[in-house]
């Protein structure tokens, strides 16, 4: 495996580097992640010509011709992951004074970092951390921060793609439902699924995630040390939080030995607020991914910079992301405005992943989003599509502020 810092440095070159990444789709590739040339360049050569780039698969790299829209002296190279395979395939220009032997072996892990639009840009070496950190971790995140994110990308870092996991909120269950389906302390199962009925002890897994480990109850918490202090289960323990569990043992609503024990081997990630210089690299991140998926090409005004660097972002980079997207799908000039941004509107308190109503609209607004930039703002054609009277989409349109 490379070493993080390489992956940082190699990063960091990247930026300057026009390059394509494409992720297996059926029997071709997909774009997810464009950037340096204007437009729709594509490299032809692909499909046209594979005996040019054919032996990458082999050896994981090959340096092809120069093509059309290449800079004048700069390396063309095709690298594919995992060699053989080619499950993900990045096209890269390289500058005449980079080595490509030192570079190629690291540039696929750096370009996952820059390429997933699930990871922000500040999160890899909080990634590299908590993958590295011994069983029980424990991640400590305000919501919307990207807890979620991180244990995901951890996971198929350290455990690879095929890594057996399983997620698990206690949520407002109660104390012997968690039994149950912790530990199998009772007979039944759960609202039915794959692997209803068999505790999460009884399964051969590699992770178990607890999402939010402050909602299980003080009887499965004393449960839980008395297993990690024995070491009794060979799975590798994820427990998250966006709660100050230092405050809940106070207050006799955790465990305090649970609390010293997840001490030893645990992650603070920083508020969007209190890391504002990495908040426009991930504007230009975020806007490189949405002018992919979506085949448009609106930037972000000066104006707006401002405005978003002026706020708070009390929902974090959550709030951040739908913030942006929302604007980019509406705006109808080819800059994103202050007023595009619709700044709080994408705030939501309420953290609970059962709540139907707030998800609902959540669903509501991306679909309302999407129809709008699929028919610019057409209301009549969106109407059409969204089966519902114009009357409706109006009125659902104002609701969310989406005029």
């Amino acid at each position: 495996m490379i070493a993080e810092w390489r992956v940082a440095d190699i990063a960091e070159i990247l930026r300057g580097c026009p390059l394509t990444l494409f992720q297996r789709n059926g029997g071709g590739f997909r774009a997810v992640l464009r950037r340096g040339y204007v437009g729709q360049f594509e490299y032809a050569f692909l499909a046209e010509q594979p005996d040019l780039w054919a032996g990458a698969l082999a050896t994981g790299s090959v340096r092809v011709p120069g093509i059309q829209g290449s800079r004048e002296g700069w390396q063309v190279w095709v690298v594919v992951d995992p060699p053989g395979e080619a499950d993900r395939l990045l096209v890269i220009e390289l500058p005449p004074a980079v080595d490509p032997g030192f570079f190629l072996g690291g540039i696929l892990a750096a370009s996952r970092q820059e390429g997933s639009a699930l990871i922000p840009t500040w999160m890899a070496g909080y990634v590299a951390e908590l993958s590295a950190m011994p069983s029980p971790t424990l991640l400590v995140a305000e919501a919307g921060s990207g807890q979620a994110e991180i244990i995901a990308e951890m996971l198929r870092r350290r455990f690879g793609s095929e890594v057996q996991a399983e997620y698990f909120h206690p949520g407002r269950l109660s104390a012997a439902v968690q039994m149950r389906e912790i530990f199998g302390d009772a007979a039944g199962a759960r609202l039915g699924g794959e692997g209803s009925g068999v505790p999460l002890l009884s399964r051969d897994l590699d992770v178990i995630v607890l999402q939010d480990v402050a909602d299980l109850d003080l009887a499965v918490q004393r449960r839980l040390v008395d297993l990690f202090v024995s070491r009794a289960n060979r799975a590798h323990w994820v427990l998250a939080t966006t709660r100050d569990l230092a405050l809940l043992v106070k207050a006799g609503l955790f465990s305090s030995a649970l609390a010293d024990l997840l001490g030893r081997a645990k992650l603070v990630l920083p508020p969007l607020r209190r890391i504002r210089d990495k908040i426009q690299p991930e504007c230009d991140r975020l806007l490189d991914e949405l002018k992919t998926r979506y085949s448009r090409h609106i930037d972000l005004g000066r104006p707006a910079r401002r405005a978003i660097d002026e706020y708070d972002w009390p929902g974090n980079w959550d709030e951040l992301r739908k913030t942006l997207e929302s604007a980019f799908l509406t705006c109808v000039r080819g800059e994103i405005a202050p007023e595009d941004l619709r700044l709080g509107q994408w705030f939501e308190p309420d953290t609970d992943d059962l709540n139907l109503r707030r998800r609902s609209r959540d669903l509501e607004k991306q679909i309302l989003l999407k129809a709008y930039a699929l028919h610019s703002g057409n209301q009549v054609q969106m109407a059409r599509a969204l089966g519902i009277s114009r009357g409706s989409l109006q009125y659902k349109m104002a609701k969310y502020g989406l005029q």
